[in-house]
């Protein structure tokens, strides 16, 4: 029974955490996640292998997608120009993140 518990283990630490810059859609293929680029590039990422995604650009993607993720315990992660959105609210005045404005 120790072996199964060593497999197991070295399986949970397979997953990785991915960052992805390049702007594109990203899709589900059978049971892999891929990445089409503008320029109809193509990336696969093995479901398996993935923790988490952090998603810098402009990415589309479908509710199925999210619902695949989720599925799989797969956490996404979008970063959105927010710092350029307060600044516009701001001003000139200094940006303190953990200050609550409304």
């Amino acid at each position: 029974m120790p072996s199964v518990l060593i497999i197991i283990f070295v399986i949970c630490n397979i997953a990785k955490t991915f960052y992805i810059f390049t702007s594109g859609e990203l899709v589900r293929r059978e049971n892999t996640l891929c990445l089409k680029t503008q320029d109809e590039e193509k990336r696969f990422l093995p479901v398996v292998e993935v923790e988490q995604i952090f998603l810098f650009g402009e990415n589309t993607f479908n509710t199925k997608l999210v619902d695949f993720l989720s599925q799989n315990k797969i956490v996404l992660h979008l970063w959105l120009e927010l710092f350029k959105l307060v600044k516009h609210l701001l001003g000139e005045k200094e940006y303190s993140p953990l200050k609550v404005w409304w």
